[in-house]
């Protein structure tokens, strides 16, 4: 959804993009309610985001374990973008 965006207003301005999702999370669960963690903004509010967490223990486990799975499937992505691309590249972590 936001990424249609991005890439339709890059496109238009000719700006050539490459996009890789990852998705954190699967159907099996309901992830946490963590509209109160974020402001007006979109900036992250910490006690909100730890209250969120801590009202569904289950979940919020699931939902910390299938991000972390899901950022070591982007550094590996990225890995491989970075070694069939030319030049140097730093190393994904």
């Amino acid at each position: 959804m936001e990424a249609a965006a991005i890439a339709r207003a890059l496109h238009l301005r000719g700006v050539r993009l490459a996009m890789v999702r990852v998705v954190s999370d699967d159907a099996a669960g309901e992830l946490p309610d963590l509209r109160a963690a974020y402001d007006d903004e979109g900036a992250i509010r910490p006690l909100a985001l730890a209250a969120a967490l801590l009202r569904t223990p289950g979940r919020s486990i699931r939902f910390v374990a299938h991000v972390i799975q899901a950022l070591r499937a982007l550094r590996a992505t990225a890995a491989r973008l970075s070694l069939s691309s030319d030049g140097p590249s730093e190393s994904v972590r």
